[in-house]
């Protein structure tokens, strides 16, 4: 499958379709003054 867009700076609907499910929920990891907290 095509994921690149015809010029090259996007996406296609396929690849958001794919990636979508992928990157719903993503936990980010908590940060204080710029530093991530372990």
């Amino acid at each position: 499958m095509d994921y690149i867009s015809d010029d090259g700076f996007g996406i296609t609907d396929a690849c958001r379709e794919y990636l979508q499910p992928l990157i719903e929920g993503e936990d980010y990891p908590p940060y204080k003054n710029g530093l991530q907290i372990m």
